[in-house]
């Protein structure tokens, strides 16, 4: 009955996330004036600006700059533009319409690159971002994210000339776009900037951390192993990855500490989808789990060495493995052996967001996503838990009761009393201080714990019928009080001799030995 509360929360959650991100992929259609996708590049040799570095006020160029229009230079696209091992002049078109300069007003060029700029507008010297050079010895790095004012007098509506002279040497490795964003947008300070955009990121970094103590005390109450354990790695690896995917815009970090980060986001990326594959493994009720483990993780790692982007890699470390889970779980649930319905509504809530919204995904708005979903799982894994508690605690309740009709069974059995008659005289001996009975032609001898000895008149065979069965047969001449039997030794001969617990032995016949041993070992077991 609780695993009905899922489904809602499931849908609330779907809900809320689709309103987040279409508003984000529309605020990130308002971004600003953008260059035009069609650059011109031309090697550095022979063409070196001599624009002192030290310049504060923008000033005319006095040394000549590269003609683009040589036959060196070559046009390529924005995203075909490498300056990773070299030293290249760019040339860039930004078309500013009419009356946009005033909205925009104060102005800044924004530059998101891996590499060092010196920049210049309309053929005015506009700064540096860093330094660079023609190697690394030459080359002083700039920030990936900078922000240059510009004014309002070096801009036109219109076309506009941006030129740069950009070098990328430091690093290593070599990504396959290394200029993310060059556009004009209003001047804000940077910092900020970064909090507005980023500090909406607390809210699920701390449902993240708190998602993963809350899940690793679960995982500690339920003692279960390693099937509650992944929760809480989901959880770690979800906010590391956080931490490093906001720290591009809470530090302004120099261009080299961006392949770090990348390779970081990518680690914990897939230690999140690597975990979240092994909790639904554990969901679900599957055979041959480590080879479903082994497959999926080679899959998922195949899909990454073969993506050459690092956002593309990101993506793959988490999409493959919820993909292979949430196909697993389709399979078990069309062959009707197990209910995971919730489940795949989870999983397939999480994957459609991310496919709805892939610009938005790798960036805050994906760890509302992921502190969605585990607060889903979380709550899922909370109900079962209780599931299986009320479970325990009927089952305890059913072992408490037939404890008590056994406990009421032996005071019943040890009130329990036999009639003996002798010659003389009837009475009535307890049977539980009986510790075995010796047949003697037509009476038996009962013999009591305490040693003493009573004359029955009865046959064994008759008395054998009136007593409970906690006593055995064990020679044509005793019964035994199996309750009362310290060891049992066996002789050559095979036949063998019972030890009692009051210090008396009693013959054990060759016929019955094999019956003996087996009620002695399940007697133990019980015990």
């Amino acid at each position: 009955m609780h695993m009905k509360l899922i489904r809602p929360i499931c849908l609330v959650c779907l809900s809320l996330l689709a309103s987040l991100l279409a508003n984000a992929n529309m605020a990130v259609a308002q971004m600003a004036i953008q260059i035009e996708p069609e650059l011109v590049v031309c090697p550095s040799e022979g063409w070196v600006s001599e624009a002192p570095v030290a310049m504060i006020a923008p000033t005319a160029i006095t040394t000549p700059l590269p003609d683009f229009s040589a036959s060196h230079c070559r046009s390529v696209k924005f995203w075909e533009v490498d300056p990773q091992g070299t030293q290249i002049w760019l040339q860039a078109i930004f078309h500013v319409p009419t009356g946009a300069l005033d909205k925009l007003q104060p102005l800044a060029l924004f530059v998101s690159a891996k590499m060092s700029s010196q920049i210049y507008v309309n053929g005015v010297y506009l700064g540096e971002n860093g330094t660079p050079g023609t190697d690394r010895r030459t080359e002083f790095p700039g920030r990936m994210d900078a922000y240059l004012y510009l004014p309002r007098s070096m801009v036109k509506d219109g076309s506009n000339e941006l030129v740069m002279r950009v070098s990328s040497h430091e690093g290593f490795l070599k990504l396959s776009q290394s200029i993310h964003w060059i556009g004009l947008d209003t001047y804000e300070d940077p910092t900020a900037n970064r909090l507005e955009h980023y500090w909406p990121s607390l809210f699920p970094f701390g449902i993240l951390f708190l998602g993963a103590i809350c899940f690793g005390l679960l995982a500690i109450v339920q003692r279960r192993g390693w099937q509650t354990a992944f929760l809480p790695f989901m959880s770690l690896f979800a906010a590391g990855q956080l931490c490093f995917e906001v720290s591009r815009g809470l530090v302004p970090y120099l261009y080299p500490f961006q392949e770090t980060r990348l390779i970081m986001i990518l680690v914990f990326a897939t230690g999140f989808g690597l975990s979240l594959l092994a909790h639904i493994l554990c969901v679900l009720t599957l055979n041959n789990k480590k080879a479903w483990f082994t497959a999926c993780a080679a899959l998922t790692l195949g899909a990454i060495f073969l993506q050459p982007g690092f956002d593309g890699k990101s993506t793959l470390a988490m999409i493959v493995p919820a993909s292979m889970s949430l196909a697993l779980a389709c399979y078990l649930k069309i062959r009707k052996k197990q209910p995971v319905g919730n489940l795949i509504l989870a999983l397939g809530g999480f994957l459609l967001i991310v496919l709805l919204a892939p610009g938005a995904f790798l960036d805050i708005y994906f760890f509302y996503i992921v502190a969605a979903f585990l607060a889903v799982l979380f709550v899922q894994q909370v109900l079962v838990f209780a599931d299986e508690h009320e479970t325990r605690m009927r089952e305890q309740a059913r072992a408490d009761k037939l404890q008590m009709i056994i406990d009421q069974n032996e005071d019943e059995s040890a009130q329990r009393t036999l009639s003996v008659n002798s010659a003389n005289e009837s009475k009535l001996v307890l049977i539980a201080d009986i510790a075995y009975c010796k047949g003697a032609g037509d009476y038996v001898e009962l013999v009591l714990g305490n040693g003493n000895t009573i004359l029955h008149n009865d046959s064994l065979n008759e008395l054998e019928q009136n007593l409970p069965s906690s006593f055995l047969r064990v020679h044509r001449s005793y019964i035994v009080n199996t309750s009362l039997i310290s060891s049992l030794q066996r002789k050559a001969s095979g036949t063998g001799v019972l030890l009692l617990k009051n210090g008396e032995s009693v013959q054990v016949s060759r016929r019955v030995m094999p019956n003996v041993k087996e009620r002695l070992i399940k007697g133990s077991d019980h015990s």
